[in-house]
């Protein structure tokens, strides 16, 4: 199976995430699945150590880093998403437009049901 993971880490999430996500992905990775992520490039991101776990990342662009350092923290946390979940889609479409999914987990106090429905419809496995 092919199974996508959106998750992220920042200098205003934390890494707990990504490091819950990357315990699931290890075991289905033994199991023989095909496993990516999908995070955004925020400032303190662990892209590069997902990468050195052996997992492909598909990186989403993010340009504002120095006004996302300066916010100050908050519990809105579509804040710490910092654009529209509309935009996130977009890209986390993008990300695997030319491959088939059988599943897309995701772990984000960003992102919600209305998030997940959307993109519900792009994977196999509709759980």
């Amino acid at each position: 199976m092919n199974i996508a993971f959106r998750v992220d880490a920042s200098c205003l999430m934390g890494s707990g995430h990504v490091m819950r996500c990357l315990t699931l992905a290890e075991a289905l990775k033994l199991c023989g699945h095909h496993v990516i992520f999908i995070c955004r490039e925020y400032p303190g991101n662990l892209i590069h150590f997902i990468q050195q776990k052996g997992f492909e990342v598909r990186a989403l662009s993010f340009t504002d880093a120095e006004a996302y350092t300066k916010q100050l923290f908050s519990d809105d946390y579509q804040k710490w998403l910092w654009i529209s979940q509309e935009q996130d889609v977009l890209d986390t479409k993008r990300a695997f437009k030319n491959q088939s999914l059988d599943y897309l987990i995701v772990d984000h106090y960003g992102l919600d049901n209305i998030w997940e429905q959307q993109l519900k419809t792009e994977t196999k496995k509709k759980k």
